[in-house]
């Protein structure tokens, strides 16, 4: 019995040294899921044996690392209001301005898919700019689309802004007859202005010899050689280019251009102030785009028969219109300018001036004339043609003023 009792006391003593009873060292049950787990920017979770982290604020967890948010890039915004209004023929400039909240540099331009005011956009580097635009006419367009665009390299926003175009307020560019043009009553020898604007027409019998002259004109583009005396015409108009005077002169029944060579035997001993009469002989004359031109002259027999004379000028009106009719005579016509000048010929601009109820005529200067469109401006002076059609051509500062609206 006791050599039995030893036996099993042995198994009991083998078994326990071979971990056969007693606890199970494989139990991890305990063991935190989070050891060795280093989230950074947050703190690690045990959720049920499962790590996770709880990240800071401005972090986000990626696996069982937080990692820092990427901020997103924030569009700009218009500050500004567009206008929802502008008149015909005033020109309209919207300050705009933008601002981005990420502080990037702004850049600006016009969406040309909507705009249809077709103005000019000018921007700065301090996040504003000018949008300038001007309709000429509100009958013809009675609004229009602004649209511009802020853009801060990354994303843009647009401004888009139907604008009522509204008619200009009568009366506007009405003359005042303040500036008496070329004659003004300057009794100066050595200036070109003289002479007095004639309250009633010639009487038909003031006849210097020009309706005969007139009648022997050739055809377009020729020149035909001629004896004829003119006797007291009357200078109507004169400027001068570099070495030579351009004058045009008139009696009751006709009008010529005077277009002498630069010759020095052709040109006048007198300096050719409007309102003096003068005498000479004629001996060569040219049909120049139908325009009757003197050319040549005898030039031993130039006479000035006096100073101070009248003038006759043609207000010209939507009523009396500028014609063909016209050319080589002086007219006076005031109104508008209704767009910008376009390049018309070497050295000129051509304009279209408004003189009222939708009449125009060609306005035609130096290139070194430069006037906006909406312009007051007077016109006082001879008529020419091109392409038979009448424009009022200048010279330097002759023959125009310009002058400011007037509004009701």
């Amino acid at each position: 019995m006791r050599s039995r009792l030893l036996v099993i006391s042995g198994m009991i003593m083998l078994a326990l040294s071979f971990g056969l009873v007693g606890c199970d060292d494989d139990d991890d049950s305990t063991q935190d899921a989070c050891e060795s787990v280093d989230c950074g920017h947050g703190t690690c979770v045990d959720t049920t044996g499962t790590a996770s982290c709880a990240c800071d604020a401005g972090y986000h967890a990626e696996g069982l690392t937080c990692v820092e948010d990427t901020a997103g890039n924030t569009p700009p915004e218009f500050t500004s209001s567009a206008p929802a209004d502008a008149t015909e023929l005033v020109l309209t400039a919207y300050e705009f301005s933008c601002t981005d909240a990420d502080g990037d540099a702004l850049f600006f331009g016009v969406d040309t898919t909507t705009d249809t005011c077709d103005g000019t956009l000018v921007y700065y580097n301090d996040g504003t700019g000018d949008y300038t635009f001007m309709i000429a006419s509100a009958a013809e367009t009675p609004s229009c689309v602004l649209s511009i665009i802020c853009n801060d390299g990354t994303d843009f926003v647009s401004q888009t802004q139907t604008v009522t175009i509204h008619e200009t307020p009568a009366p506007w560019c009405v003359d005042d007859y303040s500036w008496p043009g070329q004659l003004d009553g300057t009794d100066d020898a050595s200036s070109l202005y003289g002479g007095t604007i004639a309250t009633a027409p010639w009487d038909s019998g003031y006849d210097a010899g020009l309706a005969d002259l007139e009648a022997l004109m050739p055809a377009n583009g020729s020149t035909l050689a001629v004896n004829m005396p003119v006797t007291q015409a009357t200078i109507i108009a004169s400027y001068y280019t570099p070495d030579v005077y351009r004058v045009y002169i008139a009696d009751a029944n006709a009008v010529f251009k005077v277009f002498l060579t630069e010759d020095a035997t052709q040109q006048l001993p007198f300096v050719p102030t409007t309102g003096k009469r003068i005498s000479f002989t004629v001996t060569e004359i040219s049909n120049y785009m139908n325009t009757n031109e003197i050319t040549q002259v005898d030039w031993t027999g130039w006479a000035v028969d006096g100073t101070g004379f009248d003038v006759s000028v043609k207000e010209a009106t939507a009523a009396e219109p500028v014609t063909a009719a016209d050319v080589n005579e002086v007219v006076r016509v005031s109104g508008i300018l209704v767009a910008d000048g376009a390049v018309c010929g070497t050295g000129y601009l051509c304009y279209d001036l408004d003189y009222g109820a939708d009449s125009t005529v060609v306005f035609r200067t130096g290139s070194f004339n430069v006037f906006p469109a909406g312009t007051c401006l007077t016109f006082q002076g001879p008529v020419t043609l091109f392409n038979d059609t009448p424009q009022l051509t200048t010279y330097g500062d002759m023959w125009w003023y310009t002058w400011d609206p007037a509004y009701d």
